[in-house]
């Protein structure tokens, strides 16, 4: 269901997205040496609830935002959500052995933690009823002053990140995001210190260059009626 480290990086934007985020920031750092590749993504939307967490987030493959695209509900902020069988916990499995997730919402006075080792589920003695899911609420670090929203952290991928694995992804944040970054309320920033030419997504000069390469060009007059 994730492919590749770019399709896993992707959903969990996407997943941004459609808890009204205006900003997700994403991280990958040391993707060289796969053992201490760390990739973190957060955004500023509007965080789960324990509900929400123990319901869609832990169940795989929910139907819950594909029945909202059927039935035509939208986010607060008009969305339509991009995401369809609740494959993020798939997408952090696939970036990292170990995750750390921390949400907030912002009627909430705690912040939800949640660490996994995804070795544990790869224990053929083991049923998933004996494996343990720690749920704690503490007092905000992450998301204190009033902030909300969602944070990951993973890290030990299931193999080292290539630098055509964040070309890809710079590809796909460019098709992403608005050519209009002034009337767009989500933007995203890429951050990799080891590939510094793969942060830039200024879609604007992708569009540019899409206008100006064509193989044939019209030019017509277009009436009112």
């Amino acid at each position: 269901m994730i492919k590749d480290h770019t399709t896993g990086i992707m959903e969990l934007i996407k997943n941004g997205f459609d808890a009204d985020a205006e900003n997700v920031h994403v991280t990958v750092r040391n993707p060289t040496v796969r053992e201490q590749t760390q990739i973190t993504i957060e955004d500023d939307g509007t965080g789960m609830t324990d509900e929400e967490v123990r319901g869609p987030w832990a169940t795989p493959a929910t139907d819950t935002k594909q029945r909202k695209k059927n039935e035509n509900i939208r986010t607060a902020k008009g969305r339509t959500p991009l995401g369809e069988k609740g494959v993020g916990r798939f997408a952090a499995e696939k970036l990292g052995k170990h995750l750390k997730l921390i949400t907030k919402t912002a009627d909430s006075d705690t912040e939800i933690v949640i660490t996994v080792n995804w070795d544990d589920f790869n224990d053929g003695k083991k049923s998933l009823q004996s494996i343990p899911l720690t749920i704690e609420h503490v007092a905000p670090k992450q998301f204190d002053g009033g902030k909300h929203g969602t944070y990951l952290r993973m890290t030990g991928p299931d193999s080292r990140i290539t630098k055509k694995d964040m070309e890809a992804l710079q590809r796909s944040l460019l098709r992403l995001l608005s050519p209009d970054r002034e009337y767009s309320d989500f933007d995203v920033k890429l951050e990799c210190s080891e590939w510094p030419d793969v942060e830039n997504i200024d879609s604007t000069a992708l569009w540019n260059t899409v206008t100006e390469k064509f193989q044939f060009k019209l030019v017509c007059d277009i009436m009112e009626n």
